[in-house]
């Protein structure tokens, strides 16, 4: 693989980024362990925040720069987090490049108290003739039942466009590049909510779970993909599937970038109807076969 973008500034920025992960994921823990209280986003579909989220966005902002050296010449780097910034906060004008940050991905889990979240943050450039923007660098902490504010026991997984994708053991300090496990898991993971799904959402789901039953793939589901994507990237999980609303790019930020570097199969289009929103599927998964036969059909 090749760079697309000369990034001068790349070490550092991994490092910084990290760094702002491990930060995130310490003040959301510090949060909880002091109380929290939750604060509903939309009562259409029943998310909610947290101080946690807040304090969590609050300090990766804190740690990462404003601007780097790419293509040769000093940019403005803006920051877009699911949480809404503080209103002094101002996106630089004609900025290509942006952070693209999830504090908590995850919340529900990590307000009961469980371990299944993450904290996600990605380096993004504009591609102006598809209006999208590009993960070029990636993390992602997967918290554990034994992280407290003080201590981390968990891993980062980090990527660099073009130069593969890592984990990092925040116990034992070992780095190792991620490559494709074997043997590969039986279970998929596996988003299905009744609640909200259409006809059509229905029917992909049910054709989904009739090829995984005719593998002997067993499924199960949890709210937090990042949580999932890192169980994939460890052997635990053979696919990942779950449905992602189409303008939320944090959710989805850190690990197109991070599977894909992993050398993982990936696809986040075409859309599935879901309810009153377009949603867009994201399918991960080791087994090329297995990816293919996921992906559904436009609608």
């Amino acid at each position: 693989m090749s760079f697309l973008y000369d990034i001068t500034a790349a070490p550092e920025l991994a490092t910084q980024m990290v760094e702002a992960v491990r930060a995130g994921a310490s003040e959301a823990l510090r949060s909880r362990a002091v109380g929290l209280k939750a604060q509903a986003k939309s009562e259409a579909d029943g998310d909610f925040v947290t101080q946690g989220d807040k304090a969590s966005q609050a300090a990766i902002f804190t740690l990462l720069p404003d601007q780097a050296t790419i293509d040769g010449r000093l940019q403005p780097i803006g920051f877009y987090g699911e949480e809404a910034m503080h209103e002094s906060y101002v996106f630089p004008k004609d900025a290509v490049w942006r952070w693209c940050v999830d504090p908590i991905d995850g919340t529900k889990p990590y307000y009961n108290g469980e371990p299944y979240w993450c904290v996600s943050i990605a380096l993004q450039v504009y591609h102006k003739d598809k209006d999208s923007w590009k993960s070029v660098l990636a993390a992602l902490y997967r918290a554990t039942a034994q992280d407290t504010a003080s201590k981390l026991q968990g891993k980062v997984y980090w990527a660099l466009q073009g130069a593969g994708a890592y984990a990092l053991d925040l116990t034992t300090g070992n780095q190792r590049k991620l490559e494709r496990p074997n043997p590969l898991a039986s279970v998929v993971e596996f988003e299905a909510d009744p609640e909200i799904a259409t006809d059509h959402a229905r029917a992909y789901a049910g054709q989904a779970k009739a090829l995984l039953d005719s593998k002997g793939l067993t499924h199960n589901w949890r709210r937090s993909i990042c949580y999932s994507t890192c169980e994939m990237l460890e052997g635990e999980k053979a696919a990942v599937i779950q449905g992602i609303a189409g303008p939320f790019d944090w959710d989805i930020a850190a690990i197109s970038l991070i599977a894909v570097e992993a050398g993982a199969y990936a696809s986040f289009a075409p859309r599935v109807r879901f309810g009153e929103y377009w949603r867009y599927p994201a399918i991960m998964s080791w087994d090329p076969w297995l990816f293919k036969q996921l992906v559904p059909q436009s609608s």
